[in-house]
């Protein structure tokens, strides 16, 4: 009886020891007041590496892990081991490269696949006062908001007019002389967003401004026939139209009518029949089928007064080109 008594007591003792034993390895979670079940980070056999269980949710704890964020390690945000408490707003873990002038929250012009995703900055320009359209959506944003010191609002207030980001090439364009002439300095008058060399020039609108202070160089270089030699009119409109510059007409009825009859289209220049280029005046009527051939010419006028085979000769008998 003694003997199994003793053997109780050993027993408690052993018992006390283990308990003990038991209570010292239980160690504090690093995680402070997180209360979640470790398995959803850890497995069984080893603390580390982590062992994200697919049960584990980011977006449980105030933030979803998509795009880039998804591909980080979790000491990236989490310096600490205390996960509570971390503020999930974006200026924590990014710099604010616009120093507060378009608030914090960042996911109004970026996205979580990538920081400079252009998609989203045209999303969000579209509730602004200017839409990106045309090739403004692929110019740079530093192209209209340069970078600058802190405070000087270079987003929120950059000018949306034309000039102010095209002034250089304003100035420079000769062809018509755009500063010379007066034009206006709002570009979408005659330019589009698409493309910026195929403008429109809109006529009706120009009052008081001779068309010579923006053709002067085609004035000057045109040689068939040639404008600035026989000093031909200023006023472009007398032979062009606003619609097709080469489609000269020049009122030549007053002189001749080569745009109707037999004389409609057999030529190709005006050298075809004012063979002086320095005078007008001088014009061969002889060179043309059938005055080429004098002597079939000469039995047609036989009997006829004054007759002479000359194209001084054929205009006074003929000065509207028929028989």
């Amino acid at each position: 009886m003694k003997s199994a008594f003793g053997f109780f007591l050993f027993l408690l003792g052993m018992m006390a020891i283990a308990g003990g034993a038991v209570e010292q390895s239980i160690v504090e979670s690093p995680h402070g007041a997180l209360a979640e079940d470790c398995s959803l980070c850890h497995s069984a056999s080893s603390w580390k590496p982590l062992a994200l269980s697919p049960a584990f949710d980011h977006a449980h704890f105030g933030l979803r892990l998509e795009g880039r964020h998804a591909d980080l390690y979790c000491g990236f945000c989490h310096a600490s081991l205390e996960f509570t408490g971390l503020d999930s707003g974006c200026v924590n873990c990014h710099v604010d490269a616009h120093d507060g002038e378009l608030g914090t929250e960042c996911e109004q012009c970026h996205g979580y696949t990538s920081f400079a995703a252009l998609d989203d900055q045209i999303r969000m320009h579209r509730t602004s006062s200017f839409p990106l359209n045309g090739a403004h959506l692929s110019v740079s944003c530093d192209r209209c908001h340069p970078p600058s010191p802190p405070g000087t609002n270079t987003f929120l207030m950059t000018s949306s007019a034309c000039i102010d980001c095209h002034e250089a090439s304003f100035e420079s364009v000769v062809e018509p002389d755009h500063t010379g002439t007066g034009f206006s300095t709002d570009c979408e008058r005659c330019h589009a967003m698409t493309r910026w060399n195929d403008a429109h020039f809109d006529h009706s609108r120009v009052r008081g401004i001779p068309c010579v202070d923006c053709h002067q160089d085609d004035y000057d270089a045109t040689r068939n026939p040639d404008h600035t030699l026989y000093v031909f009119s200023l006023d472009c409109a007398d032979c062009h139209n606003t619609q097709r510059w080469g489609d000269g007409r020049f009122d030549h009825r007053e002189f001749f009518p080569i745009y109707s009859g037999a004389h409609r289209e057999p030529w190709n220049s005006c050298s075809d029949c004012h063979v002086d280029s320095g005078n007008l005046a001088v014009y061969a009527c002889l060179g043309c089928h059938p005055h080429n051939n004098q002597r079939e010419t000469d039995l047609k006028h036989s009997g006829i007064q004054d007759y002479d085979y000359t194209s001084l000769r054929c205009f006074e008998c003929h000065p509207d080109g028929r028989s």
